[in-house]
């Protein structure tokens, strides 16, 4: 099956209460990147699956495939459910209580998943979610908020990637960048501490409206995180005086952490640019 029949039978299995149709759609490295504070692998989405089912017994996605290459596909949601179940957070590792059902009905605000496809299985899925959605959202809409939770140094690197995924919240500079925080790679130009950082990801989401960053590997070592990445989009807006090419691209690279109190004070990165310039046709091989 390919990125859009498999998107479908997540979707549609989810509705169906099937977690094993649901299982076997997912590669084991699959990733679900947006839905809530931090990514969730494979495990972690069949529990959320079967956490929001139980809670909303007539979940429906009403989903639509809105673009398709084979090996991606973006689908438009717009969630409708009734919470006629326990709503118990616990099993994604929020020290969140079990919300009792209340009976009350809700429509989800619009929303974009994008799913990749490997070898007859999806390997991740890129949720943009809107104000109000995700965990999250749907936990404040009744009326309870997550309690603030200090980060450990292998929760630094998903949350830094979080910025660079379309439609994400850029309040989590705050909380994972220090006040003083220097990027030895930033483009030039940039501002210094957490402004630099909020105007280098407005660029790339101006940029790449579909953008999307995934984290490969972590290693820790004392007060340094390294982050093996993979990122794409596709460039449909202006970037560092580059004009838009219509064309998609992707990367993989490199960034280095060091961390202190519990945020970056430095970063360090290395990524296939030459590579990406080459993909939007803005350097030729041989030239």
């Amino acid at each position: 099956m390919n990125a859009t029949d498999l998107g479908n039978k997540v979707l549609t299995s989810w509705e169906a209460g099937d977690v094993a149709g649901t299982a076997a759609a997912l590669a084991d490295d699959f990733v679900l990147f947006g839905a809530g504070p931090m990514p969730l692998n494979k495990q972690a989405f069949l529990a959320f699956q079967q956490v929001n089912t139980t809670a909303f017994g007539d979940w429906k996605f009403n989903h639509r495939t809105v673009g398709s290459n084979g090996v991606s596909s973006r689908f438009v949601l717009q969630i409708t459910a009734t919470h006629t179940g326990p709503f118990d957070v616990s099993p994604l590792g929020l020290p969140v209580p079990v919300i009792p059902a209340t009976g009350k009905r809700r429509q989800w605000p619009q929303e974009s998943l994008t799913v990749k496809a490997r070898d007859g299985q999806l390997v991740s899925a890129h949720l943009v979610l809107q104000p109000q959605g995700g965990i999250v959202g749907t936990l404040a809409w009744l009326g309870v908020e997550i309690p603030t939770m200090p980060l450990t140094p292998e929760q630094i690197a998903p949350r830094w990637a979080s910025l660079w995924n379309a439609g994400s919240d850029l309040s989590v500079i705050e909380e994972i960048v220090a006040p003083d925080f220097v990027s030895h790679s930033a483009p030039p130009g940039l501002g210094r501490g957490r402004d630099g950082v909020r105007q280098w990801a407005q660029a790339f989401h101006r940029a790449f409206p579909n953008i999307y960053s995934n984290v490969e590997d972590v290693i820790v070592a004392g007060d340094k995180v390294v982050e093996r990445f993979s990122s794409g989009g596709t460039h449909l807006g202006d970037f560092m005086g580059i004009p838009p090419t219509g064309r998609d691209g992707s990367i993989t690279g490199i960034n280095i952490f060091h961390i202190a109190n519990g945020q970056i004070v430095e970063h360090w990165g290395n990524s296939d640019d030459m590579g990406m310039m080459m993909q939007l046709g803005l350097v030729k091989m041989g030239a």
